[in-house]
């Protein structure tokens, strides 16, 4: 590995707050291969990575830029991504709804195919008050132009008994709207400390009885749990239809 000399690291935005010095990753390389990726970051010292060289000269990049949020909350988020075509650059654009600026997270995102025949929308949970603001509640592929989803994920969120967030259930949904369109679903149980428990999932043509269920039991005894160790999966059951 190599790094930069020590550097002062700045915010990225007015008024370029120092946050003392740091070193920057410039290269990693494989000993036995001599395979190496190198990184790049932005020209303010702000850490942001813009360009990262793969071992066999394809690259990828990230363009960046400000966006605020009520309460005058300013972030940064990406707006282009590239990544090397046959001669040049290929762009994914990465647009929001610009009335974001009066909210305080954004409720969604278009990732924008440079071929310019498709794109994919991610929308978010746009009530502040939820407990699951902020969090994504729908994934769809869409054909473009006409906007044709050819494939969608529902997310539904849940809490576990100590209030953490995860997801349950997902329904997919092939060729949305189509009188042939299908969906299956998929949903999960877990633990106050994030572990799945029990997952069902149904298959096409049946959204009520389950194809195939796990359930789940992991070792927790205070020898792992006290060093706050991982906890290990002990045993996983399953029974289908």
């Amino acid at each position: 590995m190599t790094s930069s000399a020590p550097t002062t690291l700045q915010a990225p935005f007015l008024p370029f707050t120092s946050f003392g010095s740091t070193k920057f990753l410039q290269s990693v390389e494989q000993v036995a291969t001599g395979l190496t990726h190198a990184f790049t970051y932005s020209s303010g010292n702000s850490g942001e990575l813009t360009r990262v060289t793969l071992p066999y000269s394809s690259v990828l990049e990230w363009e960046y830029a400000d966006f605020t949020y009520a309460g005058s909350r300013t972030l940064r988020e990406v707006r282009n991504r590239r990544r090397s075509g046959p001669s040049s650059l290929l762009t994914y654009s990465l647009t929001r709804d610009a009335t974001d600026s009066s909210r305080p997270f954004h409720t969604s995102v278009v990732l924008s195919d440079p071929s310019g025949a498709a794109d994919q929308l991610w929308s978010f949970q746009a009530d502040p008050a939820r407990f699951d603001a902020g969090l994504v509640t729908r994934h769809d592929q869409r054909v473009v132009p006409g906007g044709a989803v050819k494939a969608r994920k529902d997310f539904t969120w849940a809490q576990s008994t100590n209030g953490n967030p995860f997801i349950s259930p997902v329904l997919s949904t092939l060729d949305v709207g189509a009188t042939f369109q299908k969906q299956s679903k998929m949903e999960q149980t877990v633990s106050n400390d994030g572990n799945v428990t029990q997952t069902k999932l149904y298959d096409f043509g049946s959204l009520t009885t389950p194809a195939r269920t796990y359930n789940y039991s992991y070792l927790a005894t205070t020898a792992y749990t006290s060093p706050f160790l991982p906890v290990e999966l002990l045993e996983s059951l399953s029974a289908w239809r």
